[in-house]
């Protein structure tokens, strides 16, 4: 297996790895700063994931609404053409 084929596929199926947990650190980050706004950047297939079901319900929970787009890296003047997995959220602040 090539590199690259290596490099994709690592923590893909395995429960264990650390990676897998880093949108549920990155929720309670936000969690216990509660800003106004945040993005969070990830992988294209996490759109698919239970991970993402989960966390979106947090969010939704902890007052936050939340939108999801899928962006392609060149338009943003990056050298690469990839996809990335936008989530965008904002506190609903009541007055």
């Amino acid at each position: 297996m090539n590199r690259r084929k290596r490099c994709g596929v690592v923590g893909k199926n395995d429960k264990r790895d650390p990676r897998r947990t880093l949108v549920s650190h990155f929720f309670r980050t936000v969690n216990i700063i509660c800003p106004k706004f945040f993005v969070m950047e990830n992988v294209e297939r996490i759109k698919k994931s239970q991970i993402l079901s989960d966390v979106v319900k947090q969010y939704t929970d902890a007052g936050y609404g939340v939108t999801t787009i899928i962006l392609d890296a060149s338009y943003c003047n990056v050298p690469q053409a990839r996809k990335r997995f936008f989530l965008i959220g904002s506190l609903d602040i009541k007055h």
